[in-house]
């Protein structure tokens, strides 16, 4: 026959195609998961058949992921990026800028151009509470519980899909997600032998290279793929150069019913810092307020010509050459999931993450004493001093967990569990009486053990498309650190905790619609800093989040929309102060009461057979009931200025997120999309003083790409022209402040870090 039909399937497996003319047809079944079925059918009368879909075995090696991952029965708001749209959207730049376009989300970078350090906030909360996991894994650094994308250069090249979780989310692996979760699929192997280069160059002598051969499935049902990467850039900010390399291995044994899979992710990484920022004044051309902190800030004469001669939209305070954070972070996982029955999986992993370098740092007038240094009769005891600043860590943990799918009932049972522990120390290698890398002082040596142990279950039934969910978990942690003690001395510390984490939730699913709505509760641990910036009756509360997302999603060929309501009541939330410390981590302090409430809606429109139109938006309200800041005095009589505040904005939380997205294909070869975003003001600290905050920003970035699969000798050739801030704006996207009291007035000292302007990247992709 030369008709052709088609239907969805209930959430039960069941499906119906009514009025089919009699005659031979052949019928495609398909379901992520399991291998599709095609097989010919006569159809004579009306009647029903049984199909049975086996596993697909490209699927299961995925399974611990899907024990973390959301599915549309599940009452949690989350965003899918496919392999597709993330090779759309990936220009080289470091992770966090594949998911700019997604909801509530505020990415930064210290470099400006998006190589090197990188940030990314969503719905306000900053990156030490976005949990975040590879196949399952936690990358979260397990003290500072941060992510350093820089440390996995081009992961991009090596992912399958991201789903990007708002709010508690499910229960995952590593630390809690305290308002986001972001789980990461590394690359599915594919059945066909493939070899791809992604070549690269653009603005600010950027430069990518990369290389991916795929073995394709041998004879002996085995697979392997390897991807070898450099990403070099000079950045946007003076001398904020990058040199990033990156390897992925990865092979896998299939068998009937189990998988046997390794993932191998190395990366190094030379960056130089910029993590001091530009004066706000300066960034403005405000030369008399950029002179009232040459003077109050009692800058040395060098500083001052320094900062006077540097372009004020890229200033770097860094001029020593070798001002350079120098890391290598390697990640071994391996997998083994079986199918014990058709409905029934277990998923097993076990990993280890290791990780060592150094940032090194130029410092002046410093006392030699301090770095046990042995100071001649003939020399001063204070002189400039070459430093490094050493982190060597490892994490060794195992997960399992099994899964029972069974017409309605859906149940997961996990365990989880992983072993840290880090060494921290700093080594004097040079002063100005020596040559460089001629000492070997360590002038502190210090180390860190926790341990992170985890269950959790998880529940759904389906009553006719109503959908009941609950999730449990359990969690454990042991910290050891090295601190300050009542005294004042530093000595051995521990601190424990166990947290119950509970999840409710029902969905509703009628036809191509879904609603939900879910409680959610996380608990969550301060960090290594947190502890040791104070004595241990000084040491901060652990953070609890109650969770509350009403939402709702309409899904029909081109055209997607959700829109959900959220409510997050903190308790002693860890909100950040605006301030910095010497190595540009941000400081944080409990206020008792706390909330995040807001809207966020996406969409996509197919306008005609030629465009798409798409965006999200997020309205929200951001607040803490009471707190007290304190103000250092800087000069006699060192009274320090205390303040209360009620009912003011927490920092680094915009109210209205937009982004706006048109596609137009005017063939099947070539593509143009434009993405707009606006992101409205963020206040640098929790007072909401318009002296202290960042402007809101308008960016708009334009990309053409051209596709073609025709070409003798070639599997496919793409050829992609990004045009970034085509309205060269220049914006900061992030910041921080620090004020002190002087001869009895308050003084604001803020500091940006601006975003380029204008700027491109081109990008040549060969599939062989």
């Amino acid at each position: 026959a030369d008709n052709s039909y088609s239907a969805y399937t209930t959430p039960s497996g069941s499906f119906t195609i009514k009025n089919v003319t009699k005659g031979k047809y052949n019928i495609s079944i398909s379901h992520i998961g399991y291998t599709i079925l095609v097989e010919d059918v006569l159809i004579e009368t009306g009647g029903y058949e049984l199909y049975f879909l086996s596993p697909d075995m490209e699927f299961l090696d995925a399974a611990i992921i899907s024990t973390v991952r959301a599915k549309n029965t599940n009452p949690v708001t989350f965003t899918n990026l496919d392999k597709k749209k993330i090779e759309t959207i990936d220009q080289s730049k470091d992770f966090p800028f594949l998911l700019n376009t997604t909801p509530s989300t505020v990415i930064s970078s210290d470099a400006g151009n998006g190589v090197g350090y990188t940030g990314v906030r969503i719905r306000g909360i900053d990156p030490t509470r976005v949990n975040i996991t590879i196949n399952g894994i936690p990358l979260n650094d397990a003290e500072s519980q941060g992510v350093y994308w820089v440390n996995l250069p081009d992961l991009a090249s090596s992912t399958q899909s991201v789903q990007i979780q708002r709010g508690v989310g499910t229960s995952t692996n590593g630390a809690a997600a305290f308002g986001a979760s972001v789980n990461i699929r590394t690359n599915d192997l594919p059945e066909k032998q493939t070899t791809k280069v992604n070549l690269g160059f653009g603005s600010f002598k950027t430069q990518r290279a990369s290389l991916q051969y795929s073995s394709g499935r041998l004879k002996n049902n085995w697979s392997f793929q390897l991807r070898g990467s450099s990403i070099t850039s000079d950045g946007f900010i003076d001398r904020a150069s990058s040199d990033l390399k990156s390897a992925n291995f990865a092979a896998a044994k299939y068998c009937e019913n189990s998988v046997l899979k390794a993932n191998v992710l190395l990366g190094k990484e030379r960056t130089y810092q910029a993590w001091w920022g530009i004066p706000q004044p300066t960034f403005n051309d405000d030369i008399a307020e950029e002179n009232r902190y040459i003077n109050q800030l009692w800058m040395p004469t060098n500083e001052v010509e320094h900062l006077q001669n540097s372009n004020s939209k890229t200033y770097n305070f860094y001029t020593y050459e070798n001002e350079v954070d120098n890391y290598n972070q390697n990640h071994y996982q391996l997998f083994f999931d079986h199918s014990i029955k058709p409905n029934i999986k277990l998923n097993t992993a076990a990993y280890i993450t290791t990780g060592k370098g150094y940032f090194e740092q130029f410092k002046a007038d410093e006392d030699l004493t301090d770095y046990g240094i042995p100071v001649q009769p003939s020399q001063d005891t204070v002189a400039d001093v070459i430093r490094r600043r050493w982190l060597d860590n490892t994490l060794i943990g195992a997960l399992a967990s099994i899964s029972y799918d069974k017409k309605a009932l859906n149940a997961t049972v996990g365990i989880g569990g992983n072993q840290y522990n880090g060494r921290h120390f700093g080594e004097a290698i040079a002063t100005e009486y020596s040559k460089y890398e001629e000492l070997n002082a360590i002038y502190y040596d210090n180390d860190g053990s926790k341990q992170d142990l985890n269950a959790y279950a998880k529940l759904s039934y389906n009553f006719k498309n109503l959908i009941p969910y609950l999730d449990v978990q359990v969690r454990a942690i042991n910290y050891d650190f090295e601190g300050f003690d009542n005294q004042g001395d530093f000595a051995p510390q521990s601190v424990s905790y166990n947290f119950l984490n509970p999840k409710a939730g029902i969905t509703y699913l009628l036809k191509n619609h879904t609603f939900y709505g879910v409680y959610a509760r996380g608990n969550r641990e301060p960090v290594r800093d947190d502890f040791r910036n104070s004595k241990p009756d000084e040491w901060p509360e652990h953070e609890q989040l109650d969770n509350i997302e009403l939402g709702y999603r309409y899904s029909k060929k081109r055209t997607q929309l959700g829109v959900n309501f959220y409510n997050m009541d903190y308790t002693n939330q860890l909100v950040l102060t605006g301030q910095v410390n010497d190595v540009g981590e941000a400081i944080r302090v409990n206020v008792a009461e706390s909330y995040r409430r807001g809207i966020e809606a996406e969409f996509q429109f197919g306008l005609s057979d030629q465009f798409q139109l798409g965006g999200n938006a997020t309205l929200s309200q951001n607040k803490i009931a009471s707190f007290t800041e304190q103000v250092q005095a800087w000069n006699p009589p060192y009274t320090p200025l205390e303040t209360e505040y009620e009912d003011t904005y927490i920092s680094f939380s915009p109210n209205q997120i937009f982004t706006g997205i048109l596609s137009f294909r005017p063939s099947k070869q070539f593509s143009i999309n434009a993405i707009a975003k606006h992101v409205g003001t963020q206040y640098l600290d929790n007072t909401q003083s318009e002296q202290r905050k960042l402007d809101a920003f308008n960016n708009l970035d334009v990309s053409f790409s051209y596709t073609n699969s025709k070409i003798k000798g070639l599997k496919s050739l793409n050829a992609s022209l990004y045009l970034n801030n085509v309205l060269n704006q220049y914006y900061a996207p992030n910041g921080y402040t620090y004020s002190g009291v002087i001869s009895g007035e308050r003084a604001d000292f803020n500091y940006l870090y601006p975003m380029a302007g204008f700027n491109w990247m081109m990008k040549l992709v060969l599939t062989l």
